[in-house]
């Protein structure tokens, strides 16, 4: 196997090509080749490219693997996770979804790490998701997520606090990440129209589990508040890489946001 092919800067120079080339046209019958291009795609302009795709090397198969939509990351969990012949929970391929992203690499690693831990005849569940991925139960973005959506203050400021007691646990901007594609996606909603299908709403990479959350924000928040919501993440977001930040630290920026948040403040109020 050769791995990060892409790097490898020889493969198609005058004096290693016609070896490569006349191999990949008559393979050894008792070797497999693999040239693996991470997170890039093999260019079908070049040598090798035309030749893997074109009928002068026949034995040889040319497979691209799109990344994956948020949309397809529970189905790729429950699918990965059977496979290993174990069990997960709706609520926790969620949660994964969310928390980790579409990054398989470590989406697998953390499944592994879940499969040594759960007990024979038990599927993977939320409790054990957010024991061993690191998740505060209580003190986490999905619970300041939830108490923005019901205007809980008081909770809000306590997710806060500990955040800010606990700034490694918390960085700024997986929380600001997260926070952006919950708005993005309650404003995808919101130009769905009314009634959305369930097919709909995964497209849009809201999980059935998370459809009540979406529905109640949606009465929240109106869609001109979901555009102003998005502008003033993406303040944040500059905010934490210093720009019009003063002396602000990390805590302090996404306590300001949180309160623009609760507060129907106009962004042309904000500076």
């Amino acid at each position: 196997i050769v791995k990060e092919a892409q790097a490898v800067a020889d493969l198609e120079t005058e004096k290693a090509w016609p070896f490569l080339e006349a191999y990949l046209k008559n393979p050894l019958a008792s070797t497999v080749l693999v040239f693996c291009y991470k997170h890039k795609t093999l260019d079908s302009r070049k040598k090798l490219g035309k030749l893997l795709a074109g009928k002068d090397a026949p034995n040889t198969v040319l497979m691209t693997s799109k990344k994956l939509y948020d949309s397809q990351i529970p189905q790729w969990l429950t699918s990965y996770v059977r496979g290993r012949k174990q069990q997960i929970t709706g609520g926790a391929t969620a949660l994964l979804a969310e928390y980790i992203g579409a990054d398989l690499g470590r989406l697998a690693n953390e499944v592994n790490k879940l499969l040594l831990n759960v007990k024979a005849g038990q599927a993977i569940d939320e409790d054990l998701v957010q024991r061993m991925v690191g998740i505060s139960k209580e003190y986490n973005i999905f619970e300041l997520q939830r108490a923005l959506v019901h205007r809980d203050v008081l909770k809000a400021n306590r997710i806060l606090t500990h955040f800010a007691a606990n700034p490694k646990a918390n960085p700024l901007i997986p929380n600001l990440t997260l926070l952006f594609n919950f708005f993005t996606r309650l404003l995808m909603l919101h130009q769905a129209g009314n009634n959305p299908s369930d097919a709909d709403m995964q497209k849009m990479g809201i999980n059935k589990f998370a459809q009540k959350e979406y529905q109640l924000a949606q009465r929240q928040f109106t869609i001109a508040r979901t555009i102003d919501l998005i502008h003033l993440i993406r303040r944040a977001d500059a905010q934490s890489k210093g720009i019009e930040s003063g002396s602000m630290d990390e805590g302090e920026i996404l306590r300001e946001l949180v309160w623009l948040i609760l507060h129907p403040v106009p962004v042309s109020a904000v500076g």
